[in-house]
């Protein structure tokens, strides 16, 4: 889902994207590349499929596309209420 808002210096008002203050996972359209080479479907999940081994690899652009469309298939509708995961923000890169 794009940006609800953004900081503007001249208002000097944020708008968040949180899940947590408002529920948009059935239109998000974000995947998250971790600092290891790892792509989440959501930052709220656990499960991650290994980009880093698709661009090293010899598959080429294909072996890419097929990381990328199956993490996109694997998106969740809904973080059910999670709060944190398996790995914190400082260990996935964010």
């Amino acid at each position: 889902m794009p940006a609800v808002g953004a900081f503007h210096r001249s208002s000097q008002t944020k708008k968040s994207t949180c899940g947590k203050a408002r529920h948009f996972c059935s239109e998000c359209n974000r995947l998250r590349m971790t600092a290891d080479g790892k792509i989440r479907p959501c930052l709220f999940s656990d499960v991650e499929y290994d980009m880093r081994a698709a661009l090293r690899g010899d598959g080429g652009d294909d072996a890419i596309r097929a990381v990328l469309m199956e993490a996109l298939g694997a998106k969740p509708d809904d973080h059910h209420d999670k709060v944190g995961t398996e790995r914190g923000m400082s260990q996935i890169g964010g």
